[in-house]
């Protein structure tokens, strides 16, 4: 009888002791699984300029310019060479403040576009909305060959690219997210987080 209760007494010891060596100490395969999700903080950029406030990727890079036949672009550019979201704030040309209907605008591009660019294909187009104006999404591939540096052959760039007009009231807009010289995954990689990009984007006064 007592040698059952001392069998019992060791048995129950021992299985309290896996039990909190269990809860006190997890295994190295349950450790390893618990691990603190570190998510980039995106950064924010304001432009009083052309009104808009929008977040970007820290690893974006920002580069700005202004001239007479554009306006005033801005453009992100990815850690991807070739691989970037350009944005130009205009007055839509024949549109005085803005007023020109976004589709109609987007038409216009797309026309000139067709006329002078003999690779560039449009695979969709769409009416939609960007900062709670009316906007208008073009998704088109183009190609375009330049000279290698040796010699005088040329050499093709593939370029895929998403074209997003929009109209404030006040200005025309256009974002370009496009992506050259690259395969065909890197504009797939990026365009979740272009999206996201263009989700945030506000209208400020």
């Amino acid at each position: 009888m007592e040698k059952k209760l001392f069998l019992y007494g060791l048995t129950a010891t021992v299985v309290c002791f896996l039990l909190l060596n269990t809860f006190l100490y997890p295994s190295y395969s349950e450790a390893a699984t618990v691990k603190k999700v570190v998510r980039s903080v995106w950064l924010t950029y304001d432009n009083p300029t052309i009104g808009i406030n929008m977040k970007y990727p820290p690893s974006w890079e920002i580069e700005s310019k202004v001239n007479a036949k554009d306006g005033y672009s801005v453009s992100f550019n990815s850690p991807d060479a070739g691989t970037k979201l350009d944005i130009t704030a205009i007055i839509p040309e024949g549109s005085p403040k803005g007023s020109v209907s976004v589709s109609k605008w987007a038409a216009g591009f797309i026309s000139n576009y067709e006329k002078s660019k003999p690779y560039y294909s449009v695979i969709d187009r769409t009416p939609t909305t960007l900062a709670g104006n009316p906007a208008y999404k073009v998704v088109y591939t183009d190609e375009t060959k330049t000279k290698q540096k040796i010699g005088v052959k040329t050499k093709s760039m593939e370029i895929k690219a998403m074209q997003t007009f929009m109209v404030d009231g006040k200005n025309g807009y256009m974002f370009l997210y496009l992506s050259c010289c690259n395969s065909p995954e890197t504009y797939a990689k990026y365009l979740p987080t272009v999206n996201r990009m263009l989700a945030s984007v506000q209208m400020i006064n």
